[in-house]
């Protein structure tokens, strides 16, 4: 049976501190927002495997991950999409993540988005259909203080909208 895998980057510290940063997008979140449903991640591949097509490129991805990897956010990202507009952090710093993600890509039978054109490296924090999401996202951002976290590989599961739900195995995991 194939279930749908996340490999990701997960902050090692920060983790509350951003889930309370997209809790100040409550009041005009959707279907997306982190905390009890979606751990904060920077997804590096989606896709739909058997856990044993997982593992394998679980395994692979592992070896091409060498150390964990300091990221800053300092600025917000605001994407229109076809159904809800989607509010993220972006790290300064990710032509590693790039890198990272073309290497696993290419070990992925049916990655997820796929024809979607460029990865953009990204921490989503909220969706939202609220068309005046702009002026809400401003406010927060004159509040918001930038902040660095290492970030470490892990594998995810991911849910029927691509939420990462749960952290299967990290890189200090030896199976899965």
């Amino acid at each position: 049976m194939k279930k749908g895998f996340n490999i990701a980057l997960a902050p090692t510290t920060q983790a509350a501190n951003i889930i309370a940063l997209s809790r100040q997008f409550s009041s005009i979140a959707d279907t997306y927002q982190l905390g009890e449903k979606s751990l904060p991640h920077i997804t590096l591949c989606q896709f739909m495997a058997s856990d044993e097509e997982g593992r394998r490129v679980w395994q692979y991805a592992r070896q091409a991950f060498e150390k964990n990897v300091r990221l800053t956010f300092k600025k917000f990202s605001a994407t229109v999409g076809t159904k809800a507009f989607w509010i993220s952090l972006l790290p300064t710093y990710d032509d590693e993540l790039h890198i990272l993600h073309r290497l696993i890509v290419s070990h992925v039978k049916n990655p997820h988005n796929k024809s979607r054109g460029e990865y953009e490296p990204h921490l989503t924090l909220v969706n939202t259909q609220d068309k005046q999401f702009e002026k809400f996202m401003h406010k927060i951002e004159k509040r918001f203080e930038p902040f660095a976290d290492d970030f470490e590989l892990v594998l995810g599961r991911a849910d029927e909208v691509w939420q990462m739900v749960e952290i299967i195995l990290n890189s200090t995991d030896d199976n899965m």
